[in-house]
């Protein structure tokens, strides 16, 4: 009977100790596999790092930064991309220009007809080209010295490019004086013309003998200046 006893005692103890290996397996098993799990979701950022390189155009910072700081200087960069085309020619200065009154046969104007115009040329004698638009300011000086500012002509201004040696042309409309008409002359001497976009006044002598007729005075006088709205080479 102990014999018998022993015998079941002692599988008794190693079943126990059986038992005991498998649970400490089991864990260690666990254990082991841990490791395993935090490298698996430390594998996520590796996803989202390989996202974020691929964001367009940055090497630096995040995905929503480089996106924005790649698109400003690409619309920045367009601006002056078109400002050669502006800077072509700036306005065109008076010390670089030449201001006469058109005088010959094809362009004087008529004395008998109303309104005929003469002709104010501004040549660019500068080296670069040189834009020019508006209306120029005229005054006219007659022989006795007093000064008529003509009025300018309503319309359009074109803006005109000048290249060296080019001239802008303005209409310069003239109503002439008849004798016995009851109403006064104006004898022209000269004109003072400032040219579009300057200051500088340059005196012009009067190519005609024939007095127009005094308007200085009135509200839509016959003798105005028209816009500078054509060019014409040398």
């Amino acid at each position: 009977m102990r014999t018998t006893r022993s015998a079941a005692a002692a599988a008794v103890f190693a079943a126990v100790l059986l038992a005991g290996a498998c649970s400490s397996s089991t864990k260690s098993t666990a254990a082991a596999g841990a490791p395993a799990q935090t490298t698996s979701s430390a594998a996520a950022p590796v996803t989202v790092t390989s996202t974020v390189t691929s964001a367009p155009g940055s090497a630096s910072g995040s995905s929503s930064g480089g996106g924005q700081s790649t698109a400003v200087p690409s619309s920045a960069g367009s601006s002056p991309a078109t400002a050669p085309g502006s800077a072509s020619g700036s306005a065109c200065q008076a010390s670089n220009l030449k201001v006469t009154i058109i005088h010959g046969t094809d362009a004087d104007p008529d004395p008998s007809k109303t309104n005929d115009p003469a002709t104010v040329s501004f040549q660019n004698t500068g080296q670069s080209t040189c834009t020019m638009q508006g209306h120029a300011q005229v005054d006219l000086v007659s022989t006795s010295g007093m000064d008529w500012p003509l009025e300018d002509q309503s319309g359009t201004t074109p803006k005109l490019t000048l290249a060296p040696g080019t001239s802008a042309l303005a209409s310069l409309y003239v109503l002439s004086h008849t004798d016995g008409a009851g109403t006064n002359g104006f004898q022209v001497k000269s004109a003072v013309i400032i040219p579009p976009d300057t200051k500088t006044p340059t005196t012009v002598p009067w190519p005609w003998t024939w007095a127009l007729e005094d308007q200085s005075a009135a509200t839509h006088p016959g003798t105005f200046i028209g816009a500078v709205n054509q060019t014409a080479s040398s």
